[in-house]
């Protein structure tokens, strides 16, 4: 290896609004309109950029995954069945 750097795929931390909504799998006005009704996290900024957390939109969408399938965590006694 004469120099070259590896190319290896970089874990993305957060995103902007549009590549947001690809990862969800939305357009952009809907994942906007999602954040609006609170089914999606709000972004922070920092230096006026406009981010989404990559952990909290995958935590969003787990939470409306299991919301819908009616799953319960057994591991956790004080869910009642």
């Amino acid at each position: 290896m004469s120099g070259t750097a590896l190319k290896r795929p970089i874990t993305r931390l957060c995103y902007r609004a549009p590549e947001a909504a690809e990862v969800i799998g939305v357009s952009k006005t809907k994942f906007e309109d999602w954040v609006k009704r609170g089914l999606m996290p709000k972004p922070f900024k920092i230096d006026g950029v406009t981010l989404y957390s990559a952990r909290a939109l995958e935590q969003a969408v787990l939470a409306i995954e299991d919301k819908e399938s009616g799953a319960v965590d057994s591991s956790n006694p004080y869910d009642e069945s």
